[in-house]
């Protein structure tokens, strides 16, 4: 008797490896040249366009639901997990990446100041 597979089981497949990472990148690229559009430094992305910065903040934020909601249908039965892991990338994009920012200042000032050899007067 055949045992009925789950979506789960397949998800070692090469498939949807590929649609996973293929996924994460397309919703991370995505992200970074919304950012770059929302600056008008390089206008290329079709829904927001060459608006005023309030709609341009507006149709980013729409399309940071909707389109890892519309990729998620490449997951297949697997698309609610398509859904929360592409929305949830999308939304904390920004928050991770200026928290890597701070990261990095703060070291480098860490660095910076750790090899000093006379004390710091005030």
């Amino acid at each position: 008797m055949l045992q009925k597979r789950s979506p789960t089981d397949s998800v070692g497949n090469l498939y949807y490896r590929i649609v996973v990472f293929g996924t994460l990148a397309l919703v991370v690229a995505l992200g970074l040249v919304a950012f770059v559009d929302l600056f008008d430094w390089w206008n290329v992305l079709p829904w927001m366009g060459a608006n005023d910065t309030g709609w341009e903040l507006l149709f980013a934020a729409v399309g940071a639901f909707v389109v890892p909601a519309g990729l998620s249908i490449l997951w297949w039965k697997l698309w609610p997990a398509g859904v929360i892991t592409g929305v949830s990338l999308s939304v904390c994009l920004y928050p991770t990446l200026i928290l890597l920012a701070l990261t990095a200042l703060f070291a480098a000032l860490d660095y910076a100041t750790r090899n000093r050899t006379e004390p710091v007067r005030v």
